[in-house]
């Protein structure tokens, strides 16, 4: 093979195959060798996208947006749902369980609140889901994962308050 065919085109194919990679082999390697990548891998991502979804819930509540808070809400729910379907358990733990019995009772709580436009009921049902958050990682050893919905700061470049028709 001539060295301007490899240039033009193995060059290009190592340097994609780098980007999609994300990772080199020796990182590849150390990760399948120290842990089951796949269950903790799975809920990380999946316990992120629901702290996502809490926290935009959270904003668009304190801005009284009920409209955007059951948006926010539902795409929670399917997080959860998520959660429950593809990490039933971590580490022993059956995280499928807990989130039915600790997590899904403060979410319908709120879900009713919100329905409702009972923005009082709202903050005590945020509180609750915040207690449920926090009671499900002490009882799976996670206790050091403190979730804090009070005063919540938006990093987001998005305006979560109501639009006036």
């Amino acid at each position: 093979m001539n060295v301007r065919l490899f240039v033009v085109f193995a060059i290009p194919l190592l340097l994609l195959g780098g980007a999609v990679g994300g990772c080199t082999h020796g990182e590849t390697d150390a990760v399948a060798e120290t842990v089951d990548a796949s269950e903790h891998a799975e809920l990380a991502l999946h316990m992120s996208r629901l702290q996502r979804w809490t926290h935009k819930t959270t904003l668009a509540m304190d801005a009284q947006n009920a409209t955007l808070a059951g948006f926010y809400l539902h795409e929670m729910e399917e997080s959860i749902e998520t959660i429950q379907d593809e990490a039933p358990t971590y580490e022993g733990h059956a995280v499928a369980e807990l989130t039915e019995k600790m997590l899904v009772p403060s979410v319908e709580t709120l879900e009713g609140a919100l329905d409702n436009r009972d923005w009082t009921a709202v903050d005590g049902a945020l509180s609750d889901l915040e207690r449920a958050c926090n009671q499900c990682h002490t009882a799976t050893k996670h206790g050091f994962v403190k979730v804090d919905l009070e005063d919540v700061p938006n990093p987001y470049a998005q305006d979560f308050s109501p639009d006036n028709p």
